[in-house]
């Protein structure tokens, strides 16, 4: 719903409004006896509930419009989402799938290399040891 929509309703709604206070306005600053006023005040009020009954009529199918519209958007977006959630979980599939094999062919070729250094886990609670520094050779 754009901003014309919205300034539309709005404008009817001022019509409206001004067209009520106008019609009861001229009814009571007109010269006319009792009678003739209560049936033209029974005559506006008849006017109104009709009036009232035609914008209601409108307000239901707009919103009708924009609920049907809002369902097909949400669907929209949920088959989107899905198919992209589908297609990041076998990239990661793939990826993971890859990557064990890296390391299948990998891991045996670099445990039997000699000339690599071998790295012990140091826990860093443990005060270092004389060995342990590399100051201690010097």
């Amino acid at each position: 719903m754009g901003k014309h929509e919205s300034n539309s309703k709005d404008f009817i709604i001022g019509a409206l409004i001004g067209s009520i206070a106008g019609a009861v306005t001229a009814l009571f600053l007109a010269p006319k006896s009792g009678g003739e006023f209560r049936q033209d005040l029974n005559y506006q009020a008849g006017k109104i509930k009709e009036r009232s009954y035609e914008l209601k009529d409108q307000a239901v199918a707009k919103s009708s419009e924009l609920a049907t519209a809002a369902k097909e958007k949400s669907s929209e977006l949920s088959k989107t989402v899905q198919s992209r959630s589908n297609s990041v979980i076998e990239k990661v599939k793939s990826s993971r799938s890859g990557d064990s094999q890296v390391e299948e062919t990998a891991g045996p070729a670099l445990a039997k290399d000699p000339s690599l250094p071998t790295v012990h886990p140091v826990d860093p609670l443990t005060p270092p040891t004389e060995e342990d520094t590399p100051d201690s050779r010097i």
